[in-house]
């Protein structure tokens, strides 16, 4: 990420930290909503070799990251991340953008895509979307005491837990650790898991909506949203729409499986180029 262009946005009071590079077709990133979780942490592996092809912004959500704080409750806000991403997709001044979204941002780039002329192909990784599924574990949207919790939190997103590195673990500390953002974390997530998957569902008009091409991909092994729970029956609902499981994979399927995620971007950009300005 080193070769990017980093740079904050204003935005509703507060900033949105991006990273850009590359040129050609329009790609944006949007991660997902672990504790301490930013735009290098579901992208690492991916954000260089998609900038040599594509043009790439990538952002880290408002109250993650290295983006600032929403200044008002409620903190957990789906219908600001919405516009957080169509603001995104703005700056390419209606040039069709390709939307990668991961886990709870697989929901925030769907709910852009919903009528939006100015998408040209939606991709998530082990996104929400579906109400929650009773009997199933879920995601753990809690904060993590101290370093020992902090690298549990980043095993569970990994099939190989050899994945969970230092700097990974070290990352998520440094955003957990700012003054004030423990409180700002806890308040966010201070109602119970199921509240909040029930904000991220998609109503079936939305998903009726959307027109372009959607690739869902999904672990297998995902400890968080089952793929039978959430990509699924949500391709289920997309008119154009395909579904990649793959084995031996946990949540984050970019970081796991990076090779599979490229092609699979390729072969998107490719099945639009000819319903593009591209």
């Amino acid at each position: 990420m080193k070769t990017l262009h980093e740079f904050d946005l204003p935005f509703e009071g507060t900033t949105v930290h991006c990273w850009e590079g590359g040129s050609g077709v329009p790609i944006i990133l949007l991660h997902g909503s672990g504790a301490g979780v930013g735009t290098h942490s579901n992208f690492k592996k991916v954000i260089g070799p998609l900038s040599r092809k594509y043009h790439v912004l990538a952002a880290d959500l408002v109250g993650f990251g290295r983006s600032g704080l929403k200044p008002d409750k409620p903190f957990y806000d789906m219908d600001m991340w919405v516009r957080q991403a169509r603001m995104l997709i703005d700056r390419f001044a209606g040039e069709p953008a390709v939307l990668v979204g991961h886990s709870l941002s697989g929901s925030i780039v769907l709910k852009a895509a919903a009528g939006s002329p100015h998408v040209r192909g939606v991709l998530t990784t082990g996104t929400t979307g579906m109400p929650p599924v009773e009997g199933r574990p879920g995601p753990r949207w809690r904060f993590p005491e101290g370093h020992d919790a902090v690298r549990a939190a980043v095993e569970r997103t990994f099939y190989d837990k050899s994945l969970a590195t230092d700097e990974e673990v070290d990352n998520r500390l440094a955003v957990l650790t700012a003054p004030g953002y423990r409180d700002y974390f806890t308040s966010m997530f201070s109602e119970s898991p199921n509240h909040y998957l029930n904000a991220a569902a998609l109503r079936d008009a939305e998903l009726a909506s959307i027109t372009c091409p959607v690739v869902f991909m999904h672990g297998f092994q995902d400890a968080s949203f089952a793929p039978e729970d959430t990509s699924l029956p949500l391709a289920r609902r997309v008119a154009n729409s395909k579904v990649i499981v793959l084995n031996r994979c946990a949540h984050s399927v970019a970081v796991e499986h990076a090779p599979t995620f490229l092609a699979a971007v390729d072969e998107l950009v490719a099945r639009t180029a000819t319903n593009s300005h591209n």
